[in-house]
C-alpha cells in the first residue's frame, strides 16, 4: 500500500514537472501581449473620460507591477512569468470595471444633465440615447445584473469620451436675417451673411480635425440643426414667395431660410471634406419669439428675424 502511494506521488510530481516544462516561451509571450492589451484598455478608458492619473484605481499599478514581473522572469521561470501575466490581466479588468462604475456613471450622469438642460432644438439632444445606453450598462454592472465584458466596458468608456468631446466642440451661433437675406427672400444674397457662415464652416472643419486627432478611428458625423424665426409683418400675397407660401407666409419663410443656411454650411464642409457624413435638420418657428426673448417686442423688430445654427461634431456610430 505504501509502495503504491509512493508511486502515485512520483507520478504526480512527474506530471507537474511535465506540465511546467510544457509551457513554451511563445505561450508566455502571448499571455504577456494579452496583459499589455488589457492594461492599455484600462488606462485608455480612464484617459478617454479624463480620469487623472492620480485618480487611477490601485489595480492599475498592481497590473503594471505584475506585467513588469512577467517580462523580467519569462527567460528564467516561464511558469511564474505566465502566472504574473495572468495576474496582470486580472488587475487590469478589475480596474476597468471600477472605472466604468465609479467614474463612468458619475461622468455620464453629469453630461446627461447638461444635455437635458439645452434648448429643445439642440443638436446635442441626439446624444441622450447613447448616454442612456452607457448608464444602463454601468449601473447594471454596479447592481450585479450585467455581466462584465472588458471589450464592452472599454467601448462604452470610449463612447462616453467621444460624447464629452462632442460637447466641447459644440457650435452655437445666431445669424441675423437682415445681414443674410433681402426682405422677403430666402436666398443668401448679402456678402456679410456669407462671410458669417464661412466662419462657421471653417470652425466646423477645424473642430472635426481635432476630434479625429483624438479619436482617429471614428466615423465622423456633422449634425447641423438650424432654426428660423421671423417678425410678424405679413408677406405680400402678390409676391412670388407670398404665392408659394399662401396663408402660411412667415412660417414658410422661416423654414426656407433655415433650410438655406443648413445647406450653405453643409456644402461648404463637403466641398473641403467630401468624406464626412452630414445630417441636416432645419425647421422654422415662424413668428414665435426666439428663446430667451420676452415680450413686449415690436412686430417688426429686427431681433426677431434670426436663424439659430446649432452644430454637433462627433461620432456617427
Amino acid at each position: 500500500m505504501q509502495f503504491l502511494k509512493g508511486i502515485t506521488g512520483i507520478l504526480l510530481l512527474l506530471f507537474v514537472v511535465s506540465a511546467c516544462a510544457g509551457i513554451r516561451l511563445e505561450q508566455v509571450d502571448k499571455k504577456i501581449r494579452e496583459a499589455e492589451s488589457s492594461l492599455e484598455r484600462a488606462k485608455g478608458s480612464a484617459k478617454n473620460i479624463d480620469v487623472k492619473e492620480a485618480l487611477y484605481p490601485l489595480e492599475i499599478a498592481k497590473s503594471e507591477e505584475k506585467l513588469k514581473e512577467a517580462n523580467l522572469l519569462k527567460k528564467y521561470d516561464k511558469k511564474i512569468a505566465n502566472s504574473a501575466a495572468e495576474e496582470s490581466i486580472k488587475f487590469s479588468e478589475q480596474a476597468l470595471k471600477r472605472i466604468t462604475i465609479d467614474q463612468g456613471i458619475k461622468e455620464a450622469e453629469k453630461v446627461k444633465k447638461y444635455v437635458q438642460e439645452k434648448e429643445e432644438y439642440s443638436s446635442l439632444k441626439d446624444l441622450l440615447i447613447k448616454l442612456d445606453h452607457i448608464l444602463d450598462y454601468a449601473k447594471g454592472l454596479e447592481d450585479g445584473i450585467k455581466s462584465f465584458s472588458p471589450v464592452e466596458a472599454a467601448k462604452n468608456m470610449e463612447e462616453l469620451g467621444k460624447i464629452k468631446e462632442t460637447i466641447k466642440k459644440h457650435i452655437f451661433a445666431k445669424i441675423e436675417s437682415d445681414v443674410s437675406f433681402d426682405v422677403g427672400k430666402y436666398t443668401i444674397s448679402k456678402r456679410e451673411g456669407k462671410q458669417a457662415l464661412d466662419v462657421i464652416v471653417s470652425d466646423v472643419l477645424t473642430k472635426k480635425k481635432e476630434f479625429i486627432n483624438k479619436f482617429p478611428n471614428s466615423t465622423m458625423l456633422i449634425n447641423i440643426k438650424t432654426v428660423g424665426y421671423t417678425d410678424t409683418q405679413p408677406l405680400r400675397s402678390d409676391t412670388q414667395l407670398g404665392k408659394r407660401c399662401g396663408g402660411n407666409g412667415n412660417q414658410c419663410l422661416s423654414e426656407l431660410r433655415a433650410e438655406t443656411i443648413a445647406e450653405y454650411i453643409a456644402q461648404g464642409v463637403s466641398k473641403i471634406d467630401p468624406s464626412v457624413k452630414i445630417k441636416k435638420d432645419p425647421f422654422g418657428k415662424g413668428e414665435e419669439l426666439p428663446v430667451g426673448v420676452t415680450e413686449p417686442y415690436p412686430a417688426n423688430d429686427s431681433r426677431r428675424r434670426i436663424c439659430i445654427v446649432d452644430i454637433a461634431i462627433g461620432n456617427a456610430e
